[in-house]
């Protein structure tokens, strides 16, 4: 999935003017996305803006994103324009008194992305600060710009790994190519069961597909395999269980070959975990799968 951003060129003609207009002696920063909601296929637009009414100084500029999980992802050049540590974006940049820069685009993401990580449903956040050189004393507040992900509420939703592409919106028409991808997206309710229908084929580690192990079922639910063929395959050496249900409710599987579960080199409770489908806490219909070749406990 493509990256994009804006180089260095432009930053260091456009960052003279970061931050925010506010009646402040601080420089500040403002931070925006270009919609407060995306689903997959969308771009991400980020903007900044900001102005310096205090005395001319030098600051280092951070940008961050904060995950649905709690993890903080900064946006730093030295690991190749990617999302890794805490690191300044920009380092000790001279801010003139009196400079201004309106709202205007820096960089953006198509989705899903995967480095930052926006692959999944849920509240997202943007953060932009300034802080003196070498330090993490924050000049002012810290700006937010939070958005949303997810799609359209259906009912039903397709994955195939021939066919399909991660980047789809899920539907028959155009499926996803890989289940984990679709139980990250979909969110299933009492009253609005989910069901994800999955095309004949094998879904495991490799392209197209790339599963995460075990794959984390969700309440209101369901994966239905839409033909025989239709095998999930954890590949036994990744020490996992294929399908894990964990306080899960009101889902099914139904129809697929599973294979490759492996001992898990963890516990639960107390209880040894692995092996083709783990369940803790749950309540999940299982029928008419195939579960073959697979071990739980320690090894």
């Amino acid at each position: 999935m493509k990256t994009r951003v804006f180089g260095l060129i432009m930053v260091t003609v456009a960052l003279l003017g970061l931050l925010l207009g506010s009646a402040t002696a601080a420089p500040r920063i403002a931070i925006y996305t270009d919609k407060q909601s995306y689903q997959p296929g969308d771009t991400i637009e980020v903007s900044l803006a900001g102005d310096n009414q205090g005395e001319g100084m030098s600051v280092d500029v951070y940008i961050g994103l904060l995950t649905p999980d709690g993890e903080l992802w900064a946006f730093s050049p030295y690991w190749g324009w990617c999302w890794y540590e805490v690191d300044p974006w920009i380092e000790s940049i001279y801010v003139p008194a009196g400079f201004t820069m309106n709202q205007r685009p820096f960089f953006w993401f198509d989705l899903p992305c995967y480095r930052p990580v926006i692959n999944a449903a849920g509240e997202f956040y943007f953060l932009a600060a300034l802080s003196g050189p070498d330090t993490t004393d924050f000049l002012g507040e810290i700006s937010v710009a939070a958005f949303r992900t997810g799609i359209p509420q259906a009912s039903d939703y397709y994955v195939d790994v021939e066919l399909g592409n991660d980047a789809n919106d899920g539907s028959e028409e155009r499926p996803w190519a890989s289940i984990t991808h679709a139980l990250n997206w979909v969110e299933g309710r009492q009253e609005a069961p989910v069901v994800i229908h999955v095309a004949p084929g094998t879904y495991d580690r490799h392209w197209p597909t790339h599963e995460l192990f075990p794959l984390k079922m969700k309440s209101w639910v369901s994966l239905v395999a839409e033909g025989p063929g239709t095998t999930i395959d954890a590949e036994e050496e990744c020490g996992t269980s294929v399908i894990s249900c964990e306080d899960v409710q009101g889902g099914t599987i139904r129809g697929f070959t599973i294979t490759g579960g492996g001992p898990a080199f963890s516990m639960m409770g107390g209880v040894k975990f692995g092996g083709g489908i783990f369940c803790c806490d749950s309540s999940v219909l299982i029928a008419d799968n195939t579960i073959i070749g697979n071990s739980a406990g320690w090894p």
